[in-house]
């Protein structure tokens, strides 16, 4: 079992939702804070990671996780968030930052005497597969070992693009010369691995395989690059399948342009579900949806520090609020968590968690059986982190379980002076106190907790 440990320098930030899952589900309340704890640390930044299904020995979802020296890791928050060390890439190249992507994804790519799902580690310019065996052991796939050739990878996504060919294919974006990117599709038939070239232009910074267009049958391939432009990429027929796919522009803003892309239905006003997206250069999260001209509008929803320039990952995870929606959380170059959410009918966003070192990656959801709702995130310090939802009972700011005249001068404290408040009570959070709810304790909180303590 791994020990938790307290992230020491961190801090904690209001929140007034809890985020829910994308492993499981739960539920959401309000006046609630996170508290974070140290599962693991790996030594080196965190890169990589991704909730599903990989290992079928163990119930519940596992975590997948990519490290900068190349070692992938399982983490199973049900079985007391034990670690086991799955494999290690040989790295060629040193990847400082996130600023050369990396990823990890799980999906059924080797069909033959594979039931499960397999993992595909991209990082620096190598592209692995690893298939996990009956007896608990894991087989490697090289499909790109940076050796050759000059290319440097901006991850790889798993998905089902191609109807004839049995389970899924795996996408992998790699940059070439002149600011220019290929996306290959790789896909694995008898043990033989088969690529070819569906997208050449603008370096392509994320991708994900989705069904977009409903009037067409299959999924498609959504590219966002790094000078704007958001591309749909459609399988032509068979007998093309090996030239470059026919593509069209969605949108094309640049100083927009996204960085990390998901696809949910986070907005019920609007009809289907939403690319989602966090932004490269503002530091954002948007979201687009179709037009009448057959593109997509691109909304802003939020925007953090811009110094941190990249919303380096996000996760979309179900809430019921206000608006019955998703919400997405985001992390960031200034080691700052971020939540966007719906209320009353408008976006919002707030600071939920920050971290002495960038927050490199993201997932959220109700992992631990024990636990309502949790996110995960990775830093660039090596620190897997995990925030706990913690509900508040409004107007218990001496934590005793009731909301009495024994909290009035914690309340007072807490108003006038929040350091010493969490000094004299560590074990509170001063998210209790803002019983109006609006993410802060202000002056605007004394009439309703006096309500709260009369009873009126």
């Amino acid at each position: 079992m791994l020990a938790a440990r307290s992230s020491g320098t961190v801090r904690v930030l209001l929140a007034s939702g809890v985020l829910f899952p994308m492993c499981g589900a739960a539920y959401a309340t309000d006046a609630t804070t996170f508290r974070p704890d140290v599962i693991h640390s790996f030594g080196a930044p965190v890169y990589g990671l991704e909730c599903g299904e990989f290992d079928p020995s163990h119930n519940g979802p596992e975590i997948a996780v990519l490290v900068g020296d190349g070692s992938v890791w399982q983490v199973s928050p049900r079985d007391d968030w034990r670690l086991a060390r799955i494999g290690q890439v040989q790295l060629l190249m040193d990847v400082p930052s996130m600023h050369i992507r990396s990823t990890i994804a799980i999906g059924n790519v080797i069909s033959k005497e594979s039931p499960g799902n397999e993992l595909v580690a991209s990082i620096g310019d190598t592209l692995t597969a690893y298939q996990r065996q009956a007896d608990g052991t894991w087989t490697v796939h090289p499909l790109e070992d940076g050796a050759l050739e000059l290319n440097l990878g901006w991850g790889a996504r798993i998905g089902d693009l191609d109807p004839t060919h049995p389970g899924e294919e795996v996408v992998y974006i790699r940059e070439g010369f002149l600011d220019s990117s290929g996306a290959m599709l790789y896909s694995e038939t008898n043990g033989m691995w088969d690529k070819v070239m569906i997208y050449f232009d603008f370096v392509g910074m994320d991708s994900i395989v989705v069904d977009l267009d409903k009037t067409s049958p299959g999924n498609e391939l959504v590219i966002t690059t790094e000078f704007g432009p958001t591309y749909l990429v459609r399988q032509p027929p068979a007998a093309g399948r090996l030239d470059l796919w026919p593509r069209e522009t969605l949108w094309d803003d640049e100083p927009n342009s996204g960085w990390v892309l998901d696809f949910a239905d986070v907005d019920p006003t609007l009809p289907g579900s939403e690319l989602v997206y966090g932004t490269r250069y503002n530091n954002s999260v948007a979201i687009s949806t179709p037009n009448a001209d057959g593109g997509h509008d691109l909304i802003p929803l939020y925007q953090g520090d811009p110094v941190s320039r990249t919303m380096w990952d996000i996760a979309v995870a179900p809430l019921v609020g206000d608006d019955l929606a998703p919400e997405i959380v985001g992390v960031d170059g200034r080691g700052v968590t971020h939540l966007v959410e719906r209320r009353a009918g408008a976006w919002t966003g707030r600071e939920i968690y920050e971290h002495p070192s960038p927050l490199n990656v993201v997932v959220a959801g109700a992992l631990d059986a024990d636990a309502a709702t949790e996110i995960l995130v990775g830093s660039q310090t090596g620190e897997l982190i995990r925030l706990t939802a913690t509900v508040n009972l409004a107007g218990d700011l001496n934590c005793d379980g009731v909301v009495s005249v024994g909290d009035i001068n914690p309340f007072v404290l807490a108003l006038t002076d929040p350091v010493e408040y969490a000094i004299q009570f560590p074990d509170c959070d001063l998210a209790a106190g803002d019983c109006s709810d609006d993410g802060q304790l202000t002056v605007g909180d004394i009439n309703c907790f006096v309500a709260l303590v009369t009873g009126g």
